[in-house]
């Protein structure tokens, strides 16, 4: 399955951007609440770390991984202090809103020094979280740039051949899951979320492995490889991969009630990777097919627009949270507006009692709302779902096409 992704970022270089727009459509999904929430979860977050290892320049960085390191850091530290304002900027509203308690109102040095805190990859805000994901995936590249590395350095030392260096990478990566597995199955949580950076380290190894295969088998038999493409990426052969990767992920959800959720640890032992990667293969397949489907016009704006997202999926992921708890303060306001507007109504036409029980009962629908405000990540999936999904992804996009059109 990631051999249409090799071909198609040759022939598309829009394909991972395809790839990371359906990874973060299922984030806010699963942060929504929605319905498909468990399905998502299998994985939307493992996705990121994979394509990570599947574009990891060898020649470039196989024998500096703190270069690659400092790539990271230098990609994604100044967007994580800017969204880490913005959060910090709008925190005292959430607080007047009524998503925070009264006596959490930020005064000017207190938010400075809450913005501060954000220096070393903190989240230092509550509508932060998603951004727990940046700074385990800097770990998660370096710790696989030292696994690349550590190959590098037996093949220069002992004039090894290729496979032997390939083979000591590849010991290296898998050490570095059974430490990640063994860490969460114990329990333990450490700074940056390293267990998680540890666990996805193979994720991102089996990544890099499979374009290699791919690109030597290219070099031996490219007449046979370019038959092979053309059968494996046919639109029926691809939908088919579709929908039993993805009927089987929905049976595991719905008949086995399998869930996983990578930060928390639940992640099923050894489960944890096959269907991971099954979830990544139907990721895959479907970007896939999106792209193979682009010749036609609904396709090519689909493709269009899974290829933008997925070029603001920093944004996205940064600020989804934040437009879901706004979003949440104007829904109780619409509510209060009505209910008052119901009042006044009632008082105005001389109903009494009824109209007297009439706002009570409005007044109680505005109350219940307001004491659903601090649930998190959203309070009112139900009432306006559609409404998050919407503007969690519509808001962070126009704002990153903005800035980018800025810059030019």
């Amino acid at each position: 399955m990631t051999g249409y992704s090799n071909q198609l970022h040759k022939q598309d270089r829009a394909y991972w951007d395809v790839v990371k727009g359906i990874g973060i459509i299922a984030i806010v999904l699963g942060h929504s609440a929605s319905r498909l929430t468990a399905f998502v979860y299998l994985w939307h977050v493992p996705l990121f770390f994979f394509i990570t290892g599947y574009l990891y320049n060898e020649a470039k960085y196989r024998s500096d991984p703190f270069g690659y390191l400092g790539r990271r850091v230098k990609s994604t530290w100044p967007k994580f202090m800017l969204y880490a304002g913005v959060h910090v900027l709008f925190h005292n509203v959430l607080v007047r809103g009524g998503v925070y308690p009264p006596e959490e109102l930020y005064s000017p040095s207190r938010m400075v020094t809450t913005f501060l805190l954000a220096v070393p990859y903190g989240i230092s805000e509550t509508t932060m979280g998603p951004l727990w994901f940046v700074p385990a995936w800097v770990t998660a590249s370096f710790l696989f740039a030292l696994c690349m590395r550590v190959g590098n350095l037996v093949d220069i030392i002992l004039h090894t051949s290729r496979v032997t260096s390939e083979l000591v990478s590849t010991a290296c990566a898998l050490l570095m899951g059974a430490l990640g597995l063994w860490l969460i199955g114990a329990g333990h949580v450490f700074p940056y979320d390293l267990q998680v950076s540890l666990l996805t380290v193979p994720l991102m190894y089996a990544a890099w492995l499979c374009r290699k295969r791919l690109e030597c088998a290219g070099r031996a038999e490219p007449v046979q490889n370019t038959k092979s493409f053309i059968r494996l990426s046919s639109p029926v052969f691809l939908a088919a991969c579709v929908l039993v990767s993805g009927g089987i992920l929905a049976a595991l959800n719905v008949f086995g009630h399998f869930y996983m959720e990578l930060r928390s640890g639940q992640i099923h032992g050894l489960l944890f990777y096959p269907v991971t990667l099954l979830g990544i293969g139907f990721c895959l397949c479907l970007a896939a097919l999106v792209c193979r489907m682009g010749a036609g016009s609904i396709f090519r704006i689909i493709k269009r627009a899974l290829a933008v997202l997925g070029s603001c999926s920093f944004d996205i992921m940064a600020l989804h949270v934040l437009i879901f708890k706004l979003l949440d303060v104007a829904w109780v306001h619409v509510l209060h507006a009505g209910a008052a507007a119901g009042a006044g109504a009632g008082v105005g036409a001389g109903a009494g009692a009824a109209a007297a029980a009439n706002a009570d009962a409005a007044a109680a629908v505005v109350s219940a709302a307001m004491a659903q405000l601090p649930a998190y990540p959203c309070s009112f999936p139900d009432e306006i779902g559609i409404i998050y999904r919407i503007m969690g992804l519509l808001i962070p996009t126009l704002l990153c096409l903005a800035w980018r059109r800025l810059h030019k």
